[in-house]
């Protein structure tokens, strides 16, 4: 009895499990679907700057991303699916094929505040570099690396998704396509404040840069914010789901998406 009472529950916890997949856009569309979860988060957090606030688009491009990787997790109803949670990986090099989708996304739905804000010149290699240039390369010089690190930006998830699991399922995918398939040592991010101790519990691995403080960053309004990083060549062992972290890079390797039941 007690036997078949664990099997109903354990069935019946699963029938309750909804299906995720994890993966980096590809389409025109999901690009789309993408910038505008990014636009609806930013402009529900008040982070989003007027100059680069397209309101007749509803979309959200930086600078930024024809140098970075789209990941999307979308959430799978009855044959068809849903962007509700993404993160992106800036690296220090032009992604072609990104800023090719980028170009033809901004063609067929930008206006001027897009493109402008989309071809800015970078400032840095990467967003954190712009305030905590000092720390990061003392921290590099640490670390004996050179040149193997990335940066995590915009990393949200659909409001009527909101929970620690699927970000937890986000930093995960991002660490693991970092490290096995980018060859990071080193993943960097900014995080308000009041995001602290969120991205530290939900990274696990997540460090303060040394001595950084904690600085004013008017990109996100005026919040206070704080610059970490994440060892990627510790990933693997500081953490108890590591079993889970070698079947995410299996399935991402062999079928180039990620598949979690939540």
């Amino acid at each position: 009895m007690s036997l078949r009472v664990d099997i109903l529950r354990k069935e019946s916890l699963e029938d309750n499990l909804k299906t995720y997949e994890f993966r980096p856009v590809r389409t025109k569309e999901e690009l789309l679907d993408l910038l505008r979860l990014r636009y609806n988060t930013w402009t529900n957090e008040q982070y989003l700057l007027n100059e680069r606030n397209s309101i007749h688009t509803r979309l959200e491009v930086d600078e930024y991303d024809s140098y970075s990787i789209p990941i999307g997790g979308f959430q799978k109803i009855e044959g068809h699916e849903e962007l509700v949670t993404t993160g992106r990986i800036i690296t220090q090099v032009k992604q072609d094929f990104y800023d090719s989708l980028f170009s033809k996304v901004l063609n067929d739905y930008g206006d001027d505040i897009l493109w402008k804000s989309y071809t800015k010149q970078r400032r840095q290699p990467l967003i954190i570099f712009e305030e905590y240039l000092s720390q990061i390369e003392s921290l590099l010089s640490d670390y004996s690396i050179d040149g193997n690190y990335v940066e995590y930006s915009r990393v949200m998830n659909d409001s009527k998704c909101r929970g620690g699991k699927i970000l937890i399922k986000t930093g995960q995918v991002l660490h693991a396509y970092s490290k096995y398939f980018l060859g990071a040592k080193i993943a960097f991010l900014i995080c308000p404040q009041d995001h602290l101790n969120m991205h530290i519990r939900l990274n696990k691995i997540a460090g303060q840069i040394p001595a950084t403080g904690i600085v004013e960053h008017s990109r996100v309004g005026g919040n206070k914010s704080i610059g970490l990083y994440v060892d990627l060549e510790k990933f693997n062992n500081n953490i108890d789901y590591s079993l889970e972290v070698d079947n995410i890079y299996f399935q991402l390797k062999n079928t180039g998406h990620v598949t979690f039941k939540i």
